[in-house]
């Protein structure tokens, strides 16, 4: 039996939850009312941008930088706070983004999803998980993170669409731009949502991937951290090497199983490493603005100067890990093309 422990620390914490619960329900009301004012100025969703990729594949690195560029609406940390308030919180975005005009969003190292700024980036969990209808790991609600076409109804994609559309609106933009780990099991129920969408996905050689999945695990404190792949119940008693590289596995073939269904050309699905982005840093931007549409700007050279990976190397990183677990990183490794597993 475990005892629960309550520290001041804890109820501050939860006190602070309960008291941005009640605030986002008053704002929710004042929203809605303003939203019917401006029901009429919703700006159609074409071609938004939606970047894929296991956690800790470097997905948050390529969300900052693109960020920068001043035609995306990206959700940010006071969507987060505030997700039942699409008008004020754009409109509070809109003026503040004037004061940082001319200040980049960086990645911030070491941190799960996080960006600097004030206002940064965030993937805006409490969004989706009222779209896909999940919760706490001990109560998850739905099955596993994979959704498909036939999950969205068209009351659904009506809905989003015009909130999405309110929120371009609002906030003077003409595209989105969407990062969260779990589109990588929802590619198409996102393509019925965004016919026209075009996909990112980010890869990471497998081995560092795992290990640093693996460290998010640890840091959580949870049995099975991040996106729940079919059979995520009956893995959380595995050791978190072996979970992750499970995990990984899966999410690579599921997202490739999908895409190769959807039959999505060239001009609409591009893949990079992320190695890429250390080692050809302008390149690879370069080619993600070819493939996005967008201008390849001197914010983004800014925001990718100087960044440098933690540097370790692969044989020594192997020692202490388990064979079952070395087996499915090197299988994976092989399948997407890094040769250097040992």
């Amino acid at each position: 039996m475990r005892l629960r422990v309550e520290t001041s620390g804890s109820r501050t914490l939860e006190f602070a939850r309960d008291l941005l619960a009640v605030v986002n329900l008053l704002l929710k009301y004042v929203d809605a009312g303003l939203a019917r004012l401006l029901r009429g100025r919703v700006t159609p969703v074409q071609k938004p941008l939606i970047i894929l990729g296991p956690e800790r594949s470097g997905t948050t690195l390529l969300y900052s930088v693109l960020s920068n560029d001043p035609g995306f609406y990206w959700f940010s940390r006071l969507d987060s706070a505030f997700p039942d308030a699409p008008v004020l919180v754009s409109s509070v975005r809109r003026l503040w983004m004037r004061v940082e005009r001319n200040r980049s969003h960086l990645a911030v190292p070491g941190m799960i999803s996080r960006s600097s700024g004030a206002i940064p980036p965030a993937e805006c969990v409490p969004y989706w998980a009222r779209l896909f209808g999940f919760g706490p790991e001990a109560e998850y609600g739905i099955e596993d993170d994979v959704s498909t076409d036939e999950d969205l109804d068209e009351a659904t994609r009506t809905r989003v669409l015009s909130d999405f559309g309110l929120r371009l609106a609002v906030a003077g933009k003409p595209r989105l731009l969407l990062k969260w780990p779990g589109f990588a099991l929802k590619l198409k129920y996102l393509n019925r949502l965004f016919p026209d969408a075009l996909f990112l996905q980010v890869s990471r050689h497998p081995l560092y991937n795992m290990l640093s999945l693996v460290e998010a695990k640890k840091r959580s404190g949870l049995q099975y951290w991040g996106t729940k792949v079919p059979g995520w119940r009956e893995q959380r008693e595995l050791g978190y090497e072996l979970q992750a590289a499970r995990q990984l596995e899966a999410i690579y073939r599921l997202t490739e199983q999908d895409r190769a269904s959807l039959a999505l050309p060239a001009d609409r699905y591009m893949t990079i490493r992320y190695e890429d982005l250390f080692q050809q840093p302008e390149e690879t931007l370069k080619r993600i603005c070819a493939f996005s549409g967008l201008a390849f700007s001197k914010r983004f050279q800014e925001t990718i100067r100087g960044i440098t990976p933690r540097h370790r190397e692969i044989s020594k990183l192997r020692e202490n890990l388990s064979e079952e677990a070395l087996a499915v990183v090197d299988s994976l490794a092989a399948r997407l093309g890094y040769v250097d597993n040992r």
